[in-house]
């Protein structure tokens, strides 16, 4: 499996409070420790983004296999901020990234957003969104209503499981797009068809094409 490159750099800020693991523990303690992350901002800070499989994870950290700069693959390990820890998702988190630590399994393909604490030398995940589930269906975000990309994600996520899937389905995700145009009159975009790209309707193909074979095989032979 192609996977993109590690740590792709976006800004963000982390809204810092006290801790919220008062009852001793392990993890570190003080204000303005990544750790203690509550909410996010775009455009205020620096912050990364991951997109991989998970190949472990339990309730303190998770085992993401990616790749380097698009070239070799990497395995990193990462680490629950405590609102992820406790089941809870930063404050306003973005819709598709509206998933719990809890909601993810092994076997996922994630894009997790996440913070180097220096000190610590630790990658702490903030927010998750799940793009594929191998063998199963793809599990809705926690905020469903605002989460406009999971249709999309789903519909990947089933051809990516060898399952077909109907015109109609497609279509609802990727309707045609009329003709665009500039207030001047000049054409802005072109009318597109709809449906799928190159690449998704050759693996939807391919899955028809087996399923049919498959049904040819399972027909009883004609009688004469």
């Amino acid at each position: 499996m192609k996977l993109t490159t590690a740590a792709t750099p976006i800004l963000l800020l982390a809204g810092i409070l006290p801790p919220a693991w008062g009852q001793g523990g392990e993890r570190p303690k003080g204000e303005g420790r990544i750790v203690n992350v509550r909410f996010l901002k775009v455009n205020s800070g620096p912050s990364y983004s991951y997109l991989g499989v998970v190949d472990e994870i339990d309730d303190t950290k998770m085992k993401l296999r990616t790749s380097d700069k698009g070239k070799e693959e990497i395995t990193v390990e990462l680490f629950p901020i405590d609102l992820l820890a406790e089941g809870k998702m930063v404050r306003d988190p973005r819709a598709g990234y509206a998933y719990r630590w809890q909601d993810v399994k092994k076997g996922d393909r994630v894009d997790v957003v996440t913070m180097q604490d220096d000190q610590e030398k630790k990658q702490y995940c903030m927010m998750i969104q799940i793009e594929y589930r191998p063998g199963a269906k793809l599990p809705l975000s926690q905020k469903p209503k605002e989460d406009t990309n999971y249709p999309m994600r789903s519909l990947f996520n089933d051809i990516d499981n060898g399952w077909n899937v109907s015109d109609g389905e497609i279509m609802a995700v990727f309707p045609p797009q009329p003709e665009e145009y500039w207030p001047s009159g000049r054409l802005m975009k072109p009318a597109r068809p709809g449906g799928l790209d190159k690449e998704w309707q050759a693996k939807l193909d391919a899955i028809r094409a087996k399923k049919k074979e498959a049904e040819l095989k399972a027909k009883p032979p004609e009688k004469k």
